[in-house]
């Protein structure tokens, strides 16, 4: 890929206007956003724009994992932009998003799933979600074949349960990655960067209804859905110890990447070493110590585009032996050492096809998309010695999609079908001769949970892009989705709806 200078553009009252929107939120980012945007900016060969959208959505339906709603609801608010200026290319990007559901229950978390740790309660009630994100990168030449980068993504949210055992959580994402890159006379683009993550959440828990606490039990589950029932404020559960009174559980993790783009080729790899917690103020209860890595390898000719995904993450859950001590009228916890409670690993694999092309010379195009994933999982518990129990999920996915954009219409379509197959060793002694009481295990959930990850399920959806002619630039969207699972028994139904509009309006720079 040759490397070409930006060049200088009128400045006229339009695009003052746009850039002094784009530049309000420049350095920021909507949550999900690839890690891939530093000094390769400069020679991505995407076109500058600023585009938003607002937008309303809904699911309805049982086939769902069991701590989400049957009945949810959420609105978005959501800005992107890139702009060239003289050797430097900016990008970023601002959301907001706030969603409702009814009658919720099970785990306490924001997201389920991206700690080893996880607490469920059991009364439901309704649950509201706020969630704000940003990002920011930005590439510049700052010698001839030398560039720099750098991006930043920030999330921050909130979560609420209105009932009964009522609680509040806070979450934040923090990744920041500086990069240097250099492009050699033959179009070679070399880039390496240094990331930095962090991963925080926080649950504060507490009873503010009429019913004593006695009602109300919580479980910490320690992988596999082994663990603590107890009583939401008992010692074992850690939503109340003394002297911290909330759940906090935090993940760093350092690590490098690699990029190297020529000819349409590119290839991307990075790895993550981790290093997670639950606890503060000397109560350090579990460590979760792990590491990730992914790549990338894909070849763009023309009107087609290849690529190969490949993901691997693995931690492993350590409880703390400690005891508390009294020294003058002052608690202080003492940690002795160590105990391994639970291992996970997953590993993931994506093969995409996407082509683009437009036949004839009434200015149609058309968009297909092809895809094939392989998902492995992996939980391995030892909570109690000496009985272990291990799980091991494998998951296919295939989806297809077209789109075709004519006239002031953008039509969308597509299907997608996923299937499951698990294996399950059962709890069993590693020593016999030893006799202890078993782990115990919320049966209820690790049902719910094994049924919705391996069942059988199809899913159709659809879409529409209407671009009013009478403003430029300015859009109504419209999408669907229709899945049906096969084979339910534990979940609350066989099927899920999911329907969303949106208005947004899309600039770009002449």
């Amino acid at each position: 890929m040759t490397f070409t200078k930006a060049t200088k553009r009128p400045c006229g009252r339009r695009t003052l206007l746009g850039g002094a929107v784009f530049l309000a939120c420049l350095l920021l980012l909507a949550a999900e956003r690839p890690a891939c945007a530093q000094a390769s900016l400069r020679v991505d060969g995407k076109v500058d724009e600023l585009c938003a959208e607002l937008s309303g959505k809904t699911w309805q339906g049982g086939f769902r994992p069991d701590w989400l709603s049957s009945s949810q609801y959420a609105a978005a608010v959501f800005a992107q932009g890139r702009k060239s200026v003289g050797k430097a290319v900016f990008e970023g990007s601002f959301s907001f998003d706030l969603s409702y559901g009814k009658a919720m229950s099970g785990s306490m978390m924001i997201h389920p799933g991206l700690f080893p740790l996880d607490v469920l309660e059991f009364t439901p009630g309704d649950k509201t979600l706020r969630s704000y994100a940003f990002y920011g990168g930005i590439g510049v030449e700052v010698a001839p074949r030398w560039l720099l980068g750098a991006k930043i993504s920030f999330r921050s949210e909130d979560y609420s349960k209105r009932k009964d055992i009522r609680h509040t959580n806070f979450g934040l994402l923090l990744d920041v990655e500086p990069t240097v890159a250099w492009l050699s006379p033959e179009g070679l683009f070399l880039q390496l960067g240094v990331r930095y993550r962090r991963l925080y959440e926080q649950i504060k828990a507490e009873r503010l209804g009429a019913e004593t606490a006695v009602s109300y039990y919580a479980f910490l589950d320690k992988g596999l859905s082994y663990g603590a029932y107890q009583l939401w404020d008992g010692d074992g559960i850690h939503l109340n110890e003394s002297g911290v009174n909330v759940l906090p559980l935090k993940d760093d993790a350092l690590g490098l990447t690699l990029e190297l783009r020529k000819d349409g080729w590119l290839a991307r790899l990075g790895a993550l070493r981790t290093n997670g917690g639950a606890g503060e103020k000397g109560y350090n209860w579990f460590r979760f110590p792990g590491w990730e890595a992914e790549a990338l390898l894909q070849y763009e000719p023309k009107s087609d585009r290849f690529s190969l995904q490949g993901a691997f993450d693995t931690d492993r859950l350590e409880e703390s032996v400690m005891e508390k001590k009294s020294s003058g009228g002052v608690v202080i916890p003492e940690i002795y050492g160590w105990n391994a409670v639970s291992r996970r690993t997953r590993a993931d694999a994506r093969l995409e096809w996407t082509r683009r092309w437009a036949p004839g010379t009434n200015g149609a195009r058309w968009e297909m998309d092809l895809s094939f994933e392989e998902n492995y999982q992996y939980g391995h518990s030892f909570l109690n010695y000496p009985y272990t129990d291990r799980y091991d999920l494998w998951k296919s996915l295939l989806s297809a999609c077209g789109k075709v954009h004519t006239g002031a219409f953008e039509v969308r379509l597509g299907l997608a079908g996923a299937v499951g197959f698990d294996q399950e060793q059962g709890l069993l002694s590693a020593n016999p001769a030893v006799t202890s009481v078993p782990p115990y295990r919320q049966q209820e959930h690790w049902n719910a949970v094994k049924e919705y990850e391996k069942v059988p399920r199809a899913t159709l959806n659809a879409g529409l892009n209407w671009y009013i002619p009478a403003v430029k630039g300015l859009y109504l969207r419209g999408d669907v989705a229709y899945t049906q699972a096969f084979g339910v028994q534990y979940l609350p139904a066989s099927w899920r709806v999911a329907a969303q509009v949106g208005i947004g309006y899309t600039l770009k720079y002449q």
